[in-house]
């Protein structure tokens, strides 16, 4: 495998993060120092490491401008597929048809465009942009989605932010159709007088909803007379993958040319000739607009099928260990919870540099998929209590030095690794007698990655995960 795929992801990835981040990070594993300056030192890197998987709690998908759609497989972690809820907003209160008074509209046709969330190929995780016949099934919902809820509290009750998680899931009503085509991150569209618009999907939705919201719009007005009436009465759409998806994609919900768009038209005849003039006219009902930006509701649902899968066995297995391999999923999907059971037998030491060296599997097992299911350029790393599975202190750690690098063997082959460092963190366990603490590694920003890896694991012969411990020996 090269790294091709890993390092355009690696920059639309770390892009992802710095926009989405909601919290500063923390390093788990700053302060570490140069191989040169290692000076009256020790090193280990045989202490016991003991390795489970781990079966995430659902995550918040409404929190991010980023979404994902599709669906990937592959022999190892099986079937993954994002579904994706939204609603559409008015751009304006008292919306109506913009036709003059004595003209008649007629209805042409209902647009809904999804722009792309870049234009390179990391837009899209899976197998094949190009050759490939992607499938989305596009739903109405029958449900409104709530923006906010209500947070009671001993004194108070207040309005919050409601939380989408993604294993919610809202009911639908009218299907709207299956949709075939090719993703085409490349090209702009020419939209006429619309202008040039970024490269995006756009599909023609079914003539009984375009015909329904027009009709409505010249005999219903006091359903357009702002957001709240425009969503109790179409609560937005379910877009999830056909069995023929086998990419992912991610779009930009936030973007204007995110959208419905409603075309009409109405004619103007000359008096004097009798010629007709078509005069063409649109009205867009956006995802986000600078009126709405904090009140539409767009969430991810995600789901993975292990059936039949070596995930699957060891998910089924009694205690979850993890002995020649291991994983890791996005998406509401796998962990690995590490545990270092004898760190203490060192007695008082001060760490100079702690990592886990985490090495990726590879042997073909994904090909021809080897390009464009590519693992995720980082991991993330972070100490809980094993029993109460609190974070052991507060961090979120997207720490750069985390980043898969490539590496070769001593037989000159090339390998990928992870080194996840942990300076900080083994040396508070170590000064506060922590040493219960158990370590969670995982892929970070998990409501926004589509990624996946196989790595080897603690007990492997040739490439077992360990714990690297350069360390100074206290009296």
């Amino acid at each position: 495998m090269n790294l091709k795929g890993t390092i355009c992801a690696s920059i639309f990835f770390i892009a992802l993060l710095l926009i989405n981040a909601c919290n500063d990070p923390t390093d788990i594993g700053n302060g570490f120092i140069a191989d040169d300056d290692f000076l009256f030192t020790h090193f280990t890197d045989t202490l016991t490491v003991k390795a489970y998987l781990e079966v995430d709690d659902s995550i918040v998908t409404n929190n991010s401008s980023t979404f994902l759609i599709g669906a990937t497989t592959d022999p190892v972690f099986g079937r993954s597929q994002a579904s994706l809820y939204f609603q559409v907003k008015m751009e304006g209160n008292n919306l109506a048809l913009s036709v003059p008074d004595d003209e008649t509209p007629i209805y042409d046709s209902l647009v809904l465009s999804l722009d792309y969330a870049g234009s390179s190929t990391s837009t899209i995780y899976g197998d094949d942009i190009f050759n490939y016949l992607q499938e989305y099934r596009i739903d109405r919902l029958d449900e409104n989605l709530p923006f906010l809820e209500q947070e009671f509290t001993d004194d108070d009750t207040t309005n919050i932010v409601k939380k989408y998680y993604a294993t919610d899931e809202v009911l639908v009503s009218d299907y709207l159709g299956n949709y075939f085509f090719h993703h085409d991150i490349f090209n702009t569209i020419d939209l006429g007088e619309e202008g040039i618009a970024d490269p995006q999907l756009r599909f023609k939705l079914p003539d009984f909803l375009g015909l329904e919201i027009f009709n409505d719009l010249q005999n219903n007005p006091t359903l357009f007379e702002n957001d709240s009436t425009f969503t109790e009465y179409f609560n937005g759409f379910r877009i999830q993958p056909g069995n023929n998806a086998t990419a992912i994609a991610f779009f930009n919900m936030t973007s204007s040319f995110t959208k419905m768009t409603l075309y009409y038209h109405y004619n103007v005849v000359d008096d004097e000739t009798g010629s007709v003039t078509e005069v063409s006219q649109l009205t867009n009902f956006p995802v986000k607009t600078s009126s709405n930006e904090n009140n539409s509701v767009i969430f991810n649902n995600y789901q993975h099928n292990y059936n039949s899968t070596e995930i699957e066995t060891v998910l089924n297995s009694t205690d979850q260990q993890l002995t020649d391999l291991g994983y890791m999923q996005s998406m509401i999907g796998l962990n690995m919870r590490l545990q270092i059971p004898y760190l203490q037998n060192l007695g008082n030491i001060l760490v100079n540099r702690a990592n886990f060296e985490i090495t990726e599997f590879n042997d073909g097992y994904i090909e021809p998929l080897v390009d464009t299911l590519y693992p995720p350029p980082i991991l993330l790393a972070y100490r809980v209590a094993p029993e109460t599975d609190e974070e052991g202190f507060a961090n979120t750690d997207y720490d750069i030095f985390n980043l898969l690098e490539e590496d070769t063997d001593t037989a000159g082959n090339i390998i990928h690794k992870y080194n996840v460092f942990l300076n900080y963190a083994i040396q508070n366990e170590i000064l506060n007698g922590t040493y219960e603490k158990e370590y969670v590694v995982s892929i970070p920003a998990k409501s926004i990655s589509a990624s996946r890896v196989k790595v080897y694991g603690p007990t492997h012969n040739e490439f077992p995960l360990k714990l690297n411990l350069y360390y100074t020996k206290v009296d």
